[in-house]
């Protein structure tokens, strides 16, 4: 009787719009005064064969600025040559749950999810990952797939409840063309972006710099932060003696290092998969147009 009001919630729930969840563990980050209590949204797929909750396989959104991916992008971005990822899975008797991260308020203070400090994302994971494991029924383990930001979240989450002997009941971990090490973007198009904002009062690039390049996911990932080069007491000049790869001030260091001495989780299957072929062959072609956009610079600038 159990397993059946189980699977008749589960199988209501599924059609509902995103549920709320909300970690019961808080974080404080580098540059906040106080710590605060993350929010996710999730939503469950059940598989198409019984119904029932019980092979879940949780993905975790990565990197979204202004939460422009919600839950049905998110399983959408699963389609590949003609299908889709997930509905073969659910096919197969698995379970979906996907986890987006929004824009949230939490006492009184604005977050968007989706460019948020990795460790907060990850609490909201870890609250996701233990209520999953108390309603799904059997004892099948989870699976856990991370792309890109997404991977860091899930290994934070799941190295955390590891060093603080939370059962996480999971059996695979799978990153995805995630940056353990650090992301990119080239400098130079940082600099250029910030100079619009600065200089022309761009409200387009303005846009890019505060809820991008300057959220605090960006200045924990980016090797190579624009912010670490300027000139003191200049918001768009660079110090013509800090020409070496530097991280943002006070976030990159230090979110490194928490990472690698958390490490990877132990008590799971760890994969990584990558975009490209992992031995320096070329992507792309000689010559071939990586960017064409227009730009308005505006009516001050006449060269």
């Amino acid at each position: 009787m159990k397993k059946f009001t189980i699977a008749v919630f589960f199988l209501f729930c599924s059609y509902l719009s995103a549920q709320t969840i909300t970690a019961t563990i808080s974080y404080q980050g580098y540059d906040e005064s106080q710590a605060y209590f993350g929010q996710g949204e999730y939503e469950i797929f059940l598989d198409n064969v019984d119904g029932i909750l019980d092979k879940p396989i949780i993905l975790v959104d990565g990197f979204d600025p202004g939460d422009t991916r919600d839950l049905s992008m998110l399983y959408g971005s699963l389609d590949i040559g003609g299908q889709n990822l997930a509905d073969i899975l659910r096919d197969e008797s698995y379970d979906l749950v996907a986890l987006n991260a929004p824009l949230y308020t939490t006492d009184g203070k604005d977050i968007d999810g989706g460019a948020d400090y990795i460790q907060r994302n990850a609490m909201v994971l870890v609250e996701l990952i233990n209520f999953i494991n108390s309603e799904k029924v059997g004892s099948e383990e989870l699976v856990i797939i991370g792309p890109s930001m997404g991977g860091l979240i899930s290994r934070y989450g799941l190295a955390y409840m590891e060093e603080n002997s939370i059962p996480h009941e999971t059996r695979l971990y799978i990153s995805f063309d995630s940056p353990h090490l650090g992301a990119n973007i080239p400098i130079g198009f940082q600099y250029l972006i910030n100079y619009f904002a600065k200089q022309l009062d761009n409200d387009q690039a303005q846009l890019v710099v505060d809820n991008v390049l300057n959220s605090p996911a960006a200045k924990e990932m980016l090797v190579d932060h624009y912010t670490g080069h300027l000139l003191s007491g200049s918001d768009f000049e660079q110090d013509s003696n800090l020409l070496l790869p530097v991280g943002a001030p006070n976030f990159r260091d230090e979110f490194q290092t928490e990472l690698n001495d958390l490490g990877f989780p132990t008590n799971v299957r760890n994969v990584s998969m990558i975009n490209g072929s992992g031995q320096g062959t070329s992507i792309g072609n000689p010559g071939m147009e990586m960017i064409n956009t227009t730009l308005d610079l505006g009516a001050t600038y006449n060269r």
